[in-house]
């Protein structure tokens, strides 16, 4: 069991785990906390502070100034990237950090100038390039030069609204695989020749 799935568990059986002063604080209903149990977090205790730690931290407001960083070392993530790769791990497959933006395009589409203009995006802000691939649980930010971001095109002519509404429901809930990106989607839906909604998602870990 690792220390992310013993937190999970802890969580389960309605016991609260927190990390204050270098040290684990436990609030657990009477007879959760099993001689076994407790056995594991003596052992798990260095790599659950540690966890612990980031979530805590990542709320604090730290000035420091800004210097550019070397891209071909490893890259350590920020204490807010920390705290949603450390979630992403407690509930994978989970879209609550998905942000979703809807545009309804009126007119004539475009779609080699929709394609360069996203091209364009991508290409000026690295972190749209950024995956978070973890090496024995420690994560790290891999930022790739090379990143195309395809637009995914869908005939909706005809349907109704409520399945319209349906279905951008669904493509806003698919989730995220943070170790390997892109964590950028986008999507296009023809309602007829001059209207389309356009569907942009990213998660919140690049959104810091």
């Amino acid at each position: 069991m690792t220390a992310l799935e013993l937190i999970a568990r802890l969580r389960e059986q309605g016991i609260r785990i927190a990390a204050v002063d270098g040290e684990l604080e436990l609030d657990a209903p009477v007879g959760t906390l099993t001689p076994g149990l407790r056995e594991e977090l003596v052992q798990r205790k260095p790599e659950l502070l540690r966890l612990l730690s980031w979530s805590r931290r990542s709320g604090r407001s730290v000035s420091q100034p800004l210097a550019p960083t070397d891209r071909s070392q490893s890259l350590p993530l920020s204490w807010a990237q920390q705290r949603l790769w450390f979630l992403d791990q407690l509930e994978p497959g989970s879209s609550a950090y998905n942000i979703s933006w809807t545009v309804r395009l009126h007119g004539e589409l475009n779609k080699p100038a929709l394609q360069a203009a996203l091209n364009s995006l991508v290409v000026r802000h690295e972190t749209l390039r950024t995956s978070f691939p973890s090496d024995k649980g420690v994560p790290r930010q891999h930022i790739d030069n090379d990143c195309h971001i395809g637009i995914e095109y869908a005939e909706f002519i005809g349907v109704a609204d409520e399945k319209l509404r349906a279905r951008l429901a669904q493509l806003a809930s698919l989730p995220f695989e943070l170790s390997a990106g892109p964590l950028l989607r986008v999507h296009v839906l023809r309602l007829s020749d001059e209207e389309y909604i356009l569907l942009v998602l990213i998660h919140h870990i690049v959104a810091d």
